[in-house]
């Protein structure tokens, strides 16, 4: 379930704001279909919240049981009842999910032209545009290269390699949905790989809610310590 997870305000008063700085949260049903490295098959389903500025991805699970996962700066959070269950250390983020990439507009390169990666190649295949991004040389021995696909100026794929130019994880975004202006992917396929095996994550998302103004307290989920 931690895996899968980690796997969607800012307003001034100036009359030249942007819409991507106008868009700054997401609500959204979700469920995520996943079969892991070992072959097992399992069913989340919930609901998903997220603030830009707060910068807390809050899910609450409905199924299979009824509970609450909370990512915020390096700790993702399991809460039952009102109480941690479970905290685990994770590299920061939140700002790398789809959820915050996307209010904050950067979705078609998936943020990766505010990222110190660097593009070394640009083509065209199949009605795709293809961009391969390569890491900062500080850090080629830490991360990969990564390369985008774009069709009809939407991400599409987005493949993540190891140093050693091995595939660890592919993504795909489909059946992108436009609320009010926002453009959003209601489907993301991620396929990871393990040596020789491989894992499913197929999350879906529906009744997306921009801009909510409801619920304060979720979006800001305050955890008890």
């Amino acid at each position: 379930m931690l895996i899968r997870i980690t796997l969607i305000i800012l307003i001034t008063l100036f009359s030249n704001i942007s819409f991507s700085q106008a868009f700054f949260r997401i609500k959204a049903d979700f469920s995520i279909k996943a079969k892991g490295f070992n072959g097992k098959s399992q069913l989340t389903m919930g609901k998903v919240y997220y603030d830009k500025t707060i910068k807390k991805i809050v899910y609450k699970i409905k199924y299979p049981e009824k509970s609450d996962w909370v990512s915020v700066d390096t700790n993702m959070y399991h809460i039952v009842n009102n109480k941690v269950t479970s905290r685990k250390s994770l590299p920061a983020i939140v700002e790398f999910t789809i959820f915050h990439i996307a209010l904050s507009g950067n979705l078609s390169n998936y943020g990766l032209d505010k990222s110190p990666f660097t593009i070394s190649k640009v083509q065209q295949s199949k009605g795709m545009v293809i961009t391969t991004w390569d890491p900062p040389q500080l850090y080629s021995k830490i991360y990969g290269r990564i390369i985008v696909s774009n069709k009809n100026k939407k991400l599409y794929g987005i493949i993540f390699f190891s140093p050693d130019g091995m595939i660890l994880r592919k993504q795909f975004f489909k059946k992108y949905q436009n609320i009010n202006g926002f453009s959003f992917p209601s489907e993301v396929l991620q396929i990871s790989y393990n040596e020789s095996k491989e894992s499913y994550e197929l999350s879906s998302f529906k009744n997306i809610i921009i801009n909510d103004m409801n619920e304060d307290y979720i979006y800001d989920y305050y955890i008890k310590k």
